[in-house]
């Protein structure tokens, strides 16, 4: 059981403004992780960073670009006990969807490509991403897009080493959408 003395300071003294949108999970031994969107680098990165219980681990750049806007993080973490982490990357109006797993050689994407939008398909303004792992430990990712201009949820499974195709599973037909899809989700 956790128990809590202290605030710690997850970024090592940055300032309060720069660090937003924490998304926290917990490992099979009970190692707690966070990861978050942080502005002091340069431009908006996700960010991740390991409680052992007795400390905490170095501040790991996950989304290492150096052009895009790096937001909304959400973070599981899979039977192994290592993270993985889903965001929008943002390039100025538009923005997709990405997801790396910590591996034994630093964070990899999932698949050969970082982003949930085969090529040369459009791409939206992906928001509000929301990751799980179904029993196998595979990710699943959620998110709204309004690539068809009308804001729906889309859908995509990790399934033997690919991305299934895209799924749009909402009609949200000139509907005003709030909120994220839910965390949980089960394909």
């Amino acid at each position: 059981m956790w128990r809590w003395l202290v605030v710690a300071a997850l970024a090592g003294g940055c300032s309060i403004i720069a660090e937003v949108i924490p998304a926290v999970a917990v490992d099979g031994s009970g190692g707690v992780m966070v990861g978050w969107q942080d502005r002091s680098i340069g431009n908006d990165e996700t960010v991740y960073r390991r409680w052992d219980g007795k400390g905490w681990g170095k501040v790991e750049n996950v989304s290492q670009t150096n052009t895009g806007s790096s937001r909304n993080p959400s973070l599981v973490a899979d039977a192994q006990g290592r993270p993985v982490l889903a965001w929008e990357e943002q390039y100025g109006s538009r923005a997709d969807v990405w997801v790396r797993r910590r591996e034994a050689k630093g964070w990899l994407d999932q698949g050969n490509h970082p982003g949930m939008y085969p090529f040369p398909r459009k791409m939206g303004a992906a928001t509000g991403v929301s990751l799980a792992l179904n029993a196998k430990g595979e990710p699943s990712v959620g998110w709204l897009d309004n690539a068809e201009g009308d804001w729906p949820v889309y859908f995509r499974q990790w399934s033997k080493a690919v991305w299934e195709p895209l799924q749009i599973v909402s009609e949200a037909k000139g509907a005003v959408v709030a909120g994220t899809p839910s965390e949980g989700m089960s394909p």
